[in-house]
């Protein structure tokens, strides 16, 4: 088991690190950057878990849930359209291609675990609990506060799935990853579902600013020829203040993030299907395939057809 990572460039920007210690070494911080995670649709059951110590990322998303429990530093985290305060004991839930980032004027110190949500369907399906996933961010808040002996069981679930994750060939670990998850999911929810487990984490932030308006919007039609312009038309703005909301929240301009979700359905797409590079360009919103190759290759150095060779191969 592990994260299937798309290339990164040797001319890229340097990349933050987090140390590790449970494994003894430095490894590389999950970029925030929204084309760079992707479902290993070929190789189902993928999950990566680690500690964190970083003060903010930029907005991003990937197709992997994300989990993450705050172990110390306070700030906010802002999860699709609403954000939430956090601090210690905080336990957050991104699913799949929703947009996240944080926030701090200090240091967050955080576990972290992404996941295939093939890994925990099966399991959560049993006792309907799919259900109340697909209301976290609207009804159910996306972050909540554990008492701290909540907090301390589930800093063992994490811990253990790190042990998995260092050690992915034991007997049975995919087993254990999945049990271990679903454990995490339960939890998570049992707190968004009761009136304890909203304390403290009320979006102070509703959906009705410009860039949730945007990011919505852009979220919902990427695959089709949009650009700033017809964007401002369809929500009544005006294309400067489709880019001023892009600058304010940090998320890279309209056309950078515009790109990344572009790229991101596209890799997905080279890996779990057998269509042509044409066809997946046309898929995924390019106005032709020379602009998607070029784009393509200038974020990740390789043509569309050699990242498909090269993830095949690995």
């Amino acid at each position: 088991m592990g994260l299937n990572r798309l290339p990164v460039r040797e001319n890229d920007a340097a990349t933050p690190h987090v140390s590790d210690s449970h494994v003894g070494r430095v490894q590389p911080y999950i970029p925030a950057d929204p084309a760079m995670l992707v479902r290993p649709t070929r190789h189902p059951g993928r999950f990566y878990a680690y500690q964190s110590v970083v003060p903010t990322t930029a907005v991003h998303f990937h197709a992997m849930a994300e989990l993450t429990l705050v172990r110390g530093g306070e700030g906010t985290t802002r999860i699709a359209s609403r954000r939430y305060p956090i601090g210690p004991d905080t336990l957050t839930l991104a699913l799949p291609n929703v947009p996240h980032h944080q926030q701090s004027d200090g240091a967050i110190t955080k576990y972290v675990c992404m996941f295939d949500m093939a890994l925990v369907e099966p399991l959560l399906s049993r006792d309907q609990a799919t259900g109340h996933l697909r209301l976290v961010g609207e009804r159910y808040p996306a972050a909540v506060q554990l008492t701290e002996a909540d907090g301390e069981e589930t800093v063992a679930l994490f811990e253990a799935l790190r042990a998995e994750h260092a050690n992915p060939s034991q007997l049975g670990s995919g087993t254990l990853v999945g049990s271990l998850l679903s454990q995490l999911m339960i939890r998570f929810l049992r707190a968004a579902t009761t009136p304890a487990g909203l304390t403290g984490t009320e979006p102070a932030v509703t959906p009705s600013d410009d860039f949730d308006r945007v990011v919505s919007h852009v979220h919902e039609h990427f695959t089709t020829p949009i650009n700033r312009a017809t964007v401002a038309k369809a929500l009544g703005m005006r294309p400067e203040a489709v880019s001023r909301a892009f600058s304010h929240e940090r998320a890279g301009g309209f056309s950078t993030y515009l790109n990344g979700l572009r790229l991101g359905h596209a890799t997905e797409l080279l890996q779990s299907t057998d269509l042509s590079a044409t066809e997946v360009a046309r898929l995924s919103g390019f106005d032709s395939y020379r602009t998607f190759a070029r784009t393509f290759h200038a974020r990740y150095g390789q043509s569309p057809s050699a990242f498909r060779d090269a993830v095949g191969a690995a």
